[in-house]
């Protein structure tokens, strides 16, 4: 079934020309889309302005206005009303700009005098369920970011040449905000090479694609000595199942080595006493203490 031929679609055409604009309006009313309400405009000014008056489930535009021209026309309504699904209608002859209009955040286009019925009523169910994509792609991406930045653990992302392609507010605040772009091994450990010979984690799951992990000291951009219990899993693998991206998580264990070395510094301190206390007794109540004259073992 047709997915929006079961409501009544709000359409807004934006168009100059009167003979398009009547066009556009029979090529509509022998479409399959029984149920609608147009409205068209012959100004962008006015046409932004219906925007913000009420909804609309498509708008058909045409670039090259009295009051505006180019993908400027397009720029002007996507900065504003970014989520209306948009198919531009261009020129014959200006193809090469209605993919730029694509590129630039239509969902379709259409030449004019090379569609009919068809291709119109095609162009607004696929321009309509791409925007819904869009837009559920987005919150889906929103939430995982939100997500991500809540760790507060540092994490990046490396590619295979251990670029680092993404970092998160945890790292930047570690580490500092130039990471972008650096090597995972100069924002972590300042060098220039590859974690030898210590195993880099990060190359070893790019290479087998299975997780690794390590513990490690680092040293943060305010001079402190931190440790970390480091994990890397593979983020992204290209069509032949190939690892082409690793995510790695610096768990901060600084807290749990500091506890452990106090622990060991007390055990070691305890069993010092101890020996230390056996010894003395020892020497106390060995026999050649015992038969020593008094003088000789108060001297």
């Amino acid at each position: 079934m047709d997915p929006i031929a079961t409501k009544r679609l709000r359409i807004l055409v934006v168009e100059d020309d009167l003979i398009d604009r009547k066009q556009m309006e029979r090529l509509l009313s022998r479409s399959s889309l029984s149920t609608y309400d147009i409205e068209f405009s012959a100004y962008l000014e006015k046409a932004v302005s219906l925007l913000g008056e009420r909804e609309f489930d498509i708008l058909l535009l045409d670039l090259n206005l009295p009051d505006s021209a180019g993908l400027n026309t397009l720029v002007t309504v996507e900065k504003t009303y970014p989520r209306v699904p948009k198919i531009v209608v261009t020129g014959e002859g200006d193809e090469e700009i209605g993919l730029k209009a694509v590129a630039g955040g239509a969902q379709d286009y259409l030449v004019k005098g090379k569609f009919n019925t068809y291709t119109l009523v095609r162009a607004i169910n696929y321009s309509i369920e791409r925007k819904k994509s869009e837009e559920a792609l987005r919150e889906s991406s929103g939430k995982l970011n939100a997500i991500l930045e809540s760790v507060s653990d540092p994490m990046i992302m490396v590619d295979r040449s251990l670029n680092v392609v993404w970092s998160n507010e945890a790292t930047k605040h570690m580490f500092g905000d130039d990471i972008a772009g650096r090597k995972c091994h100069q924002v972590y450990h300042g060098k220039d090479t590859p974690c030898e010979p210590h195993p880099c984690i990060a190359m070893e799951a790019l290479q087998d694609g299975k997780p690794h992990s390590c513990d490690v000291h680092l040293v943060d951009m305010e001079g402190m000595r931190r440790y970390f219990h480091c994990t890397a899993n593979v983020a992204l693998r290209d069509k032949e199942d190939n690892p082409v991206a690793v995510i790695e998580i610096a768990n901060d264990i600084t807290d749990r080595k500091i506890a452990e070395t106090f622990n060991e510094y007390t055990r070691k301190e305890a069993a010092d006493r101890e020996l230390e206390h056996i010894q003395s007794s020892r020497v106390r109540n060995s026999p050649r203490s015992a038969s020593l004259p008094l003088a000789s073992r108060t001297r």
